[in-house]
C-alpha cells in the first residue's frame, strides 16, 4: 500500500502548498485504549493535526469549534481538544490514547503539521492502524477517605511535620526549578483562593479579581509545550483536590478555567484534566510519599515527571499543604466536587 501524508504548512508560509510525503508499507493494525477523559476522536468536520512528535508518541490537536482553526505552538486562543497517543514506555497522560507497542510503530512517517484520518474507535496513522477496543483508567486524586490516596487528616500529623517533610528547599536540592519564584507565586495563590473561599462562605467580596490577576501572572510562564507555571498551577489544583478543600479548588477552577486559552493547547488540557483530579502515576506516587514524610521519594517521584516539570509541580503542592496547615484554612473545605468518586468521567 502506498500512503501519502499531506503536510500543511506553516499559515504564516507562502504559497499554500501541500508537500506529500510518501510511506511504501501496510499499516500494521494495532490493539489500543483510550480514558474516559478522552475527547473523542470522530465529530462532524473534525479534523486532527500532529502538534508534535517525541521519543515516546505523538501529539494529536483539533479545534473544539470545528470551524476555528489551530495553531498549537502559540497559546491557543480558544478552546483545543488535544489527544497524545503513547506507546511502551510513556507516560501515561489522564487524556491518552495507549497502545502496548514501541513507539516508533506510531511514529514512523509522521511529521509535525500531519492530518490524520481518525473514526470514532480507529486512528490511522501512516504505519499503525489504532482500533481502539478497551478503557483504561488513569490515576485520579480524591479527597474522599477511602479513595485514591486519600487526604492528609490534620489530626494525624502536625503542621512542624507537614513543614519538614514538605521542604522545598530540600527538593530544590534534587530538582531543578523551571520558574525562580515558583514556590512564591504558588503561596501567594493558594493564600488568596484561601481568603476568596472564606469570603464567598461568609458573603463578603471573593476577590475573585485578585485571584485572577494572580492566576494570569502565572499561565504560561517559561518555555515548551507545557510551561513551568502551568506544572504549579497543576500541583496546586491536585493538592486542593487531595486535602479536600473545595471551596479554594472551586475559586481556583473559576479564575483559572477562562485563562486556559492563554497557554498551549497541549498545556491547558493537563491543566483541565488536574482541575478534576485526573494526574499520571508518579504524581499519586508523589503525594503518597508526601503523606509518608518520605522526602527522598517524594523528590525521586517528581524527578520521573522531569527535571523541571516535576518540581515546579512539587512546588505547587507544598505551597498548597502550607497554606492548609494554618488554622485559618479550616474552614476552607466545603461541598465535595460532584464528579469525586473513581467511577466518574469527566464530560467533553
Amino acid at each position: 500500500m502506498i500512503i501519502g501524508i499531506c503536510h500543511v504548512p506553516h499559515p504564516s508560509s507562502q504559497p499554500y502548498a501541500c508537500e506529500m510525503h510518501v510511506i511504501s508499507a501496510d499499516p500494521v493494525v494495532v490493539p489500543a485504549a483510550k480514558s474516559p477523559v478522552t475527547p473523542p476522536l470522530a465529530a462532524p468536520g473534525r479534523a486532527w493535526t500532529v502538534a508534535g512528535v517525541h521519543a515516546a508518541g505523538l501529539y494529536l490537536t483539533a479545534p473544539a469549534d470545528v470551524t476555528a482553526p489551530t495553531d498549537v505552538t502559540v497559546p491557543s486562543g480558544q478552546r483545543t481538544l488535544v489527544i497524545p497517543v503513547i506507546g511502551l514506555g510513556a507516560y501515561d497522560l489522564p487524556t491518552a490514547i495507549r497502545a502496548h507497542v514501541p513507539a516508533d510503530v506510531l511514529t514512523t512517517g509522521v511529521r509535525t503539521g500531519d492530518r490524520v484520518a481518525a473514526e470514532p474507535d480507529r486512528l490511522l496513522l501512516p504505519a499503525a492502524q489504532l482500533h481502539i477496543r478497551r478503557m483504561w483508567r488513569p490515576q485520579r486524586i480524591s479527597g474522599v477517605p477511602g479513595l485514591g490516596i486519600g487526604r492528609w487528616h490534620p489530626d494525624e500529623h502536625s503542621a512542624g511535620h507537614r513543614g519538614r517533610a514538605l521542604d522545598p528547599g530540600a527538593v530544590r536540592a534534587v530538582l531543578q526549578p523551571g520558574i525562580a519564584d515558583a514556590e512564591a507565586s504558588a503561596e501567594d495563590i493558594v493564600a488568596t483562593a484561601l481568603s476568596c473561599s472564606r469570603g464567598a462562605a461568609s458573603g463578603c467580596g471573593r476577590g475573585d479579581e485578585a485571584l485572577a490577576e494572580r492566576v494570569a501572572a502565572l499561565i504560561g510562564r517559561g518555555p515548551g509545550l507545557t510551561p513551568s507555571g502551568d506544572d504549579v498551577l497543576s500541583g496546586i489544583a491536585l493538592a486542593l483536590r487531595w486535602q479536600s478543600a473545595w471551596c479554594a479548588l472551586a475559586q481556583l477552577r473559576a479564575a483559572l478555567t477562562p485563562q486556559l486559552a492563554t497557554t498551549t493547547a497541549i498545556s491547558a488540557s493537563l491543566l483541565e484534566a488536574a482541575l478534576d483530579g485526573w494526574c499520571t502515576t508518579a504524581v499519586t506516587r508523589a503525594l503518597g510519599a508526601a503523606q509518608a514524610g518520605d522526602l527522598p521519594a517524594f523528590a525521586a517521584h517528581l524527578g520521573a515527571i522531569g527535571h523541571t516539570s516535576g518540581y515546579d509541580l512539587g512546588a505547587g503542592v507544598v505551597a498548597t499543604c502550607r497554606a492548609l496547615s494554618q488554622p485559618s484554612s479550616h474552614s476552607a473545605g466545603g461541598t465535595p466536587d460532584p464528579t469525586e468518586g473513581e467511577d466518574c468521567a469527566v464530560s467533553r
